[in-house]
């Protein structure tokens, strides 16, 4: 038997070693869950908060881990339930996760709590540093790191990652050096960049237009961020981009930065939505 709570400063040190760095980071909302009898933590969910086209509330599923010895015994279905119990609570109108369709672990047991699923492809991009050419930015637009950028442009780069379905997380997600927007002559933000430092090399999480039709100013964007971490960086360090079929322009960004397509995997995204108290 398993019982599932909250996880705060009291209990933190029982279950948040168990969730990635990145994944601690990013999210706000963490759930552990106990086997009764032996009195163990043994399980962990962490989800972030985000709003949805319609401004509703909505959690992300992050990472569900569950000890291999207490697997396939109910553990992880104590924590979903546990968060479909108390998400309404909170106004919180739909729990969602994203997946690879390969992994059919996951898709069983999402299925069996209720989710269901959406497909579509999302294609990787991969090229070195050295590989990326050289573009030509806008005129009179200037180009700031994440570290330089307010607090109140912060927020509205924010919302417009939640029009275009972007889960952006907190500011410390990200490479503050290599990440960057930029701005018009007023100091109007029109675009940003956000580039996470991972194992295997650099990872593009975001590619933002604020507005419509500045591909060359994020093309820009990505080859000066590239620039940037050349220079601490040796050239052939990897970047990564993944990018959903449908984003037209952010394959056109990477059309002109001649990036290749290395792989297409299709995703799933799972949805259990639940009655807003």
């Amino acid at each position: 038997m398993f019982f599932a709570t909250l996880i705060d400063e009291a209990n933190g040190s029982l279950f948040l070693p168990a969730i990635s760095l990145e994944n601690l980071v990013a999210s706000d909302v963490f759930v552990g869950v106990v086997e009764v009898e032996s009195d163990t933590a043994c399980g962990v969910l962490a989800a972030e908060s985000l709003h949805d086209e319609q401004g509703g509330l909505v959690l992300a599923i992050r990472e569900i881990f569950v000890d291999e010895a207490y697997q396939r015994k109910g553990a992880g279905r104590c924590l979903i339930r546990f968060l479909q119990d108390v998400a309404p609570t909170w106004g919180v109108g739909a729990l969602i996760c994203t997946f690879l369709e390969s992994n059919k672990k996951v898709s069983r047991f999402l299925k069996k709590t209720g989710f269901y699923e959406e497909k579509q492809k999302d294609t990787l991009y991969e090229c070195a540093l050295s590989d990326l050419s050289r573009t030509t930015g806008g005129k009179g637009l200037t180009y700031k790191p994440l570290s330089k950028i307010k607090g109140t442009d912060w927020d509205a780069l924010v919302k417009v990652a939640e029009k275009r379905d972007y889960a952006v997380s907190v500011r410390s997600s990200y490479d503050p050096k290599i990440s960057t927007a930029v701005f018009d002559k007023e100091e109007k933000p029109q675009g940003a960049l956000l580039i996470s430092e991972g194992e295997d090399g650099l990872f593009v999480e975001a590619m933002l237009p604020f507005v419509e039709n500045n591909g060359s100013q994020l093309s820009t964007l990505l080859q000066g961020a590239c620039e940037s971490a050349m220079q601490a960086r040796p050239p052939e360090t990897k970047v990564s981009v993944a990018v959903h079929d449908d984003l037209a322009q952010e394959l056109y960004i990477l059309d002109v930065a001649k990036i290749n397509a290395k792989k297409t995997d299709n995703i799933v995204t799972y949805t259990c939505e639940t009655t807003v108290g």
